[in-house]
């Protein structure tokens, strides 16, 4: 049996060792340096089979906390709390909390009591703040087919008290919180041929919101509606954030470019630069905004070779990466701090780590493929694997070249989340 906790420990004494910063990360807002010391425990927590069970570094076993009905966990910055979905079969109808000792599980937002016109919703979006004071969260109205994102706002005391409604169906949206929590980016879909989708700054302490950037409201060839999804600059001065024509999953002839933009919190948004982008590889900014990754436009609609893209900011000095088939291509994601990312290339699971400038090398090595990963900080990453024992998850540090510990085996898909405070 491995010995997690020593395990952890030489894991962290050598990333101090070769001097990376331990930092807390969050995907959403982009990742500042810290002050821990290597005593902060690592913690995960995974629901699986409608139960939701929570590890600490120091845990011999992991612990279940909440059993029946749990979809998905959300850990507070902190560890020591977590947020979880729940409902019957997999609809998000309440979110409850506990202590990640499992000692405290309590319902705090019911969705039943959020409605006041006698129609359904569900949780959507949750988001804990930076500080781990406030739970933010929006809904999705409808049922079925009509289901969809409400582009609202809410915000719950994760110690107790009400959910309160900070914006209407379609003033909010999509949330993405600034580096320090101090605004919130809300992304509105509007509706295409109809109302414009919009980019919202929204001040949780004043109330004050403003809509930074409005275009027309993009088609996606079905019953979803597209949001945008901005990135915070890493000192929190503005976003950055990529816009596509509203018909481009059409195709067809004429200016097809996508626009990107900036939009400073003191100022107004403007234009940086644009790019001949696929509907199905729309660009994505790296998390210290100087470079965004993308799928270049097919020519016909039936071609099933991509190439995947790394560019500058301002979409300029453009240049091939990686190509593939559709099948066997993908771009997952920037890393949680500076220029790195991660993408999927030849077989399931099968990712790869690039770098503008640099050769892609296989992540995490060259006989582990990846069915999920969440980033605890900058530098540790939990991640799933599928097997013929089942589901594992593990553990590992990207800039040490240490073998990624294993922490459960389960029988079902785990959903999971990750903090390192």
């Amino acid at each position: 049996m491995i010995d997690v906790r020593r395990v952890l420990a030489a894991l962290i004494t050598a990333l101090l060792l070769v001097g990376c910063s331990l930092t807390r990360a969050d995907p959403r807002p982009t990742a500042t340096p810290d002050t821990r010391t290597q005593d902060a425990p690592l913690v995960i927590a995974w629901a699986a089979d409608g139960d939701l069970a929570v590890w600490r570094s120091g845990d011999d076993l992991p612990r279940r906390i909440a059993s029946g009905g749990v979809i998905r966990p959300l850990l507070a910055p902190d560890g020591a709390s977590v947020a979880y979905l729940r409902g019957p079969q997999g609809d998000p109808r309440s979110l409850w909390i506990s202590d990640t000792a499992g000692a405290t599980e309590r319902q705090i937002v019911d969705t039943s009591a959020l409605a006041d016109d006698g129609e359904t919703r569900r949780l959507s979006q949750v988001v804990w703040s930076p500080d781990g004071g406030t739970i933010y969260f929006t809904t999705l109205s409808g049922d079925g087919l009509h289901m969809r994102d409400a582009d609202d706002l809410w915000r719950v005391d994760p110690r107790g008290g009400a959910p309160e409604r900070l914006l209407v169906d379609g003033d909010g949206g999509l949330i993405a919180p600034s580096p320090n929590g101090a605004t919130l980016a809300l992304a509105s879909a509007g509706e295409y041929d109809a109302a414009p989708g919009a980019i919202t700054l929204y001040v949780p302490a004043t109330g004050e919101h403003r809509r930074a950037l409005e275009f027309p409201a993009v088609a996606t060839g079905s019953e979803q509606r597209w949001h945008s999804d901005p990135r915070w600059l890493p000192d929190g001065s503005g976003l950055l954030v990529a816009v596509p024509p509203a018909d481009l999953v059409y195709g067809g002839e004429g200016d097809l470019a996508t626009a990107l933009w900036s939009i400073p919190l003191d100022g107004e948004a403007r234009q940086i630069g644009q790019i001949e982008a696929d509907f199905f590889g729309l660009p994505m900014f790296s998390a210290d905004g100087a470079h965004v990754a993308y799928f270049a436009r097919r020519t016909a609609p039936d071609q099933t070779a991509f190439q995947l893209m790394i560019a500058a900011q301002d979409g300029s000095s453009s240049a091939i990466y990686a190509e593939g088939g559709l099948d066997a291509l993908t771009l997952a994601a920037w890393l949680p701090q500076g220029d790195r990312f991660l993408y999927g290339s030849g077989a399931p699971g099968e990712w790869w780590r690039g770098q503008p400038g640099a050769e892609p090398s296989r992540f995490p090595s060259a006989e582990t493929s990846i069915t999920d990963i969440v980033w605890a900080d900058p530098n540790t990453y939990v991640f799933s694997t599928h097997g013929e024992d089942g589901f594992t998850l593990s553990f590992g540090l990207l800039d040490v070249p240490v073998r990624p510990q294993t922490v459960a085996t389960l029988d079902a898909y785990p959903f999971f989340d990750a903090v390192l405070p």
